[in-house]
């Protein structure tokens, strides 16, 4: 029985977030992490050689596939969906072991299926997906009782040191998971830690190599980069997405089984319940916080309310009620990520549509061998065309606050800089969407010509181009 719910929920995740995946537009930040792993992919490092804002796992994994995919969004996104569906399995088998009930894991594999902002977190090419399989695959074998042996112990730690490699912020879910092993025995403890070092290794190695990079792009920059400042501003910002944590739908729901589930077996729930307030804080903690982030501590929300769900389903009346308005709340919560995730001015920049229309005609319209100068530096990689190192949508901004010896030691391009590539003619195709560059413009017609608009964005191709 428990093979087959399993088999169930992978399925489920699979064509629901499948389904999702292809229609939801994309996300800005989708674009730097493509083109990092095609600098991986072409030899070139990150941090000593390539700005890059994130822990290194991600584009290191999508860089190995990377010359088959030829740089695929939608390859991308599969990866991410694979992860996703792993996570799926991986939820549903803990809880499954926890109470051989197939209602239970049934609803709480429904749960996450159906999580709005599961749905628009895990669907992209961004470090969601993998860390949040990663932390699950570190988290089961305490659950279900295997980390009492060092070996296991071992494997939760490199899971854990996986995790944080893909993304820094769930790092202190390793101080739980610690603690757990402590109460195990100081070998689980032990086994733990000399896991968590091994998979910590590679990104330890790349740290040392370039200290400073390192610490700017996953430190420094994003403190550098907040788009709000001032103490009232950002603590507004912050209340602002915290109502959304709380208080959509489909949240309230979350937090109330929770809440039950952690009232009527301390003893069990606690872990989850660790690891779901340490990723909170940590999600808080960022300058800007956004509603997505909610989608690192939802898996071990579920796992939270896990005793409420198993004395929910005794009544099927309750538990389809409860279903039933969970399944309600998935519009206003998607409508609300939508919101969330970008100003309703600025939706058409990032519909599929437009993404794949400039893509396809920077294909068709440039030679492969000359880079293509554009304000997000996706459409390079999407249209398979060179783009330029330290061109894009968070170098611009982290550009304007550094000096220019500081902006070019951490490889990104100030204005002046961009202005020197249009003068000198070098790019092929200049791409930018309209109230963007505007001080550049009249270099960039001095020596282009507008040659095609998709939505807001137009093309700019080289004088004297075909």
């Amino acid at each position: 029985m428990g093979v087959a719910v399993i088999v169930g929920v992978l399925l489920a995740e699979l064509l629901v977030l499948g389904f999702w995946t292809f229609r939801r537009g994309v996300n800005a930040d989708e674009g730097f992490y493509l083109a990092a792993s095609r600098h991986v992919s072409e030899g070139r490092r990150l941090y000593e050689d390539v700005f890059f804002p994130q822990m290194p796992y991600l584009p290191w994994l999508q860089s190995t596939l990377f010359a088959a995919a030829a740089g695929s969004l939608a390859f991308g996104r599969a990866l991410s969906v694979a992860a996703a569906v792993l996570a799926a399995g991986l939820l549903t088998g803990i809880a499954w072991h926890r109470t051989h009930d197939a209602a239970a894991a049934g609803f709480i594999a429904t749960l996450y299926v159906f999580s709005a902002v599961l749905l628009n977190g895990l669907s992209i090419a961004k470090n969601f997906a993998w860390p949040n399989l990663c932390l699950l695959a570190a988290f089961a074998p305490f659950a279900v009782g295997l980390a009492r042996r060092p070996a296991w112990a071992f494997a939760a730690g490199l899971a854990m040191a996986a995790a944080v490699g893909f993304r820094l912020a769930v790092a202190p879910v390793a101080i739980v998971l610690a603690l757990w092993a402590w109460r195990f025995s100081p070998r689980v403890l032990a086994g733990f830690v000399a896991g968590a070092t091994a998979g910590s290794l590679p990104w330890l190695i790349v740290a040392a190599r370039s200290p400073g990079e390192f610490w700017f792009c996953n430190v420094t920059f994003h403190a550098m980069r907040r788009e709000i400042s001032g103490i009232g501003p950002i603590m507004a910002q912050k209340l602002s997405v915290a109502g959304k944590w709380i208080l959509l739908p489909q949240h309230l729901i979350l937090w109330g089984l929770a809440a039950l589930g952690l009232w009527r077996e301390p003893g069990r729930a606690w872990p989850a319940a660790a690891c779901t307030a340490v990723l909170l804080v940590s999600s808080a903690a960022a300058t800007p916080t956004y509603l997505e982030y909610m989608s690192q501590f939802v898996p071990f929300l579920l796992l939270t309310a896990l005793p409420a769900i198993i004395w929910l389903v005794r009544s099927r009346a309750a538990a389809a009620a409860v279903l039933g308005l969970y399944l309600l709340g998935l519009y206003p919560a998607l409508k609300s990520a939508a919101s969330d995730e970008e100003l309703a001015d600025k939706r058409a920049l990032w519909q599929l549509g437009t993404v794949r229309g400039v893509s396809t005609y920077l294909r068709a319209h440039t030679p492969a061998d000359v880079p293509v100068l554009s304000w997000w530096e996706g459409y390079p990689v999407l249209s398979d065309r060179p783009g330029y190192i330290g061109v894009g949508f968070w170098e611009s901004n982290v550009a304007k606050k550094l000096a220019p010896d500081a902006a070019h030691r951490h490889h990104v391009l100030q204005q002046e800089d961009v202005r020197g590539l249009i003068d000198r003619r070098e790019p092929s195709a200049v791409v930018v969407p309209d109230g963007t560059w505007e001080a550049l413009r009249a270099a960039i017609l001095a020596g282009y010509q507008p040659a095609a608009r998709v939505g807001a964005v137009q093309i700019y191709l080289r004088t004297g181009s075909s």
